[in-house]
């Protein structure tokens, strides 16, 4: 993850993040992601969906990153699905993550 273009260092990188806290005025922040593949990576696809915020899943094709600005205070949850690379199936399983973004007062 990315808070304004510049890494977040977690404590370890081996943790696995379920949740994260953004102060009111940290309101551009990147997700980045990827998928174990090793037959064709580069035929990757993804779809991430912040919810709360999209209305509909965002299919980006091979990008591995979303970015969001300006967020209004709340809860939202970053759903991720990677793609189908040959047979055309969706991982709908994903994986999620909570965002929360206090609010100003």
């Amino acid at each position: 993850m990315k808070k304004f273009y510049k890494n977040i260092n977690f404590a370890t990188s081996s943790e696995l993040v379920n949740e994260i806290t953004f102060e009111h005025e940290d309101n551009v922040f990147s997700i980045e992601y990827a998928a174990l593949s090793y037959d064709m990576p580069e035929f990757n696809q993804y779809a991430y969906k912040l919810e709360g915020f999209d209305k509909e899943w965002v299919y980006c094709g091979n990008k591995r990153e979303a970015t969001y600005t300006n967020l209004d205070a709340g809860v939202y949850t970053f759903f991720l699905l990677k793609g189908p690379i040959i047979n055309g199936v969706w991982n709908e399983a994903g994986t999620s993550i909570k965002i929360i973004n206090i609010p100003p007062w």
